[in-house]
């Protein structure tokens, strides 16, 4: 991630490049989404973020290869994404999730 902040600085198009990682090896999406055990981290780092005068422009959600050990269903791991996507704009974040 440091490599990737360093050029998207480089470009020009952003002052400076803050990345806040709260990642879980080996986690699932069902732990993230609302009512996982995970989804209070996530919403204290939105939290952390705000009180710090921080306000996400872009968040890069990078997980899966559990879900793919598992066998979760494509429309189940769908559906709690977008679990997960509606409790982050409930915390009043609104940048686009990539």
């Amino acid at each position: 991630w440091s490599r990737l902040g360093d050029r998207l600085a480089g470009t020009g198009r952003y002052r400076r490049v803050i990345f806040a990682g709260i990642a879980e090896n080996g986690s699932a999406l069902a732990r993230w989404r609302p009512g996982g055990d995970l989804h209070p981290r996530l919403l204290d780092a939105l939290a952390s973020m705000r009180r710090a005068g921080v306000a996400p422009t872009h968040l890069l959600w990078h997980q899966g290869e559990t879900d793919r050990q598992l066998g979760t269903d494509p429309q189940r791991y769908r559906e709690e994404f977008r679990l997960l996507v509606t409790a982050i704009r409930a915390a009043g974040v609104q940048a686009p999730v990539y």
